[in-house]
């Protein structure tokens, strides 16, 4: 008879999980969730934000196309002096951090804003190939457009 209680007893203790248990499961969950974030996202981040700044990269040189197609010639004062008036380029573009010189005979330098390593190295990729040069400064990327004349 004892037996049997004993047995019973434990059935019934068996029946639910114990609050130790599910507590122990969640914590497993969020230690895998929070190593899965950890991973994933610096990755997705670096996609997000290359994409902006290709994105603003475009902006800046349709802008610079309208500016040539208006004077024959690209701008060559820096720190978006020629576009005070916000006609080529925008407000929103120049405030995120883009920079522009002119060597003041045939080549622009566009510097990105500060990004991270990823986006880096994903943006080195995409601008050698739309650009003329692409050099790394700190954390930043200098873009050459040659052969744009900006007296």
């Amino acid at each position: 008879m004892r037996k049997e209680m004993r047995k019973e007893m434990r059935k019934e203790m068996r029946n639910g999980f114990v609050s130790l248990e599910i507590i122990m499961y969640l914590a497993v969950f969020g230690f895998v969730v929070g190593a899965l974030y950890l991973v994933v996202y610096p990755a997705v981040k670096a996609n997000i934000d290359t994409n902006n700044f290709k994105s603003e990269y475009s902006v800046i040189t349709q802008g610079l196309n309208g500016y040539y197609s208006n004077n024959y010639q690209y701008p060559n004062a820096g720190n978006w002096n020629w576009d005070a008036a916000d006609t080529y380029i925008g407000k929103e573009i120049k405030a995120k951090g883009w920079q522009y010189s002119c060597d003041g005979v045939s080549t622009i330098t566009l510097t990105t804003p500060a990004m991270d390593v990823k986006t880096q190295q994903k943006l080195r990729e995409a601008f050698t190939k739309a650009a003329d040069g692409v050099a790394v400064n700190g954390n930043r990327l200098n873009i050459s457009l040659v052969n744009k004349p900006c007296p």
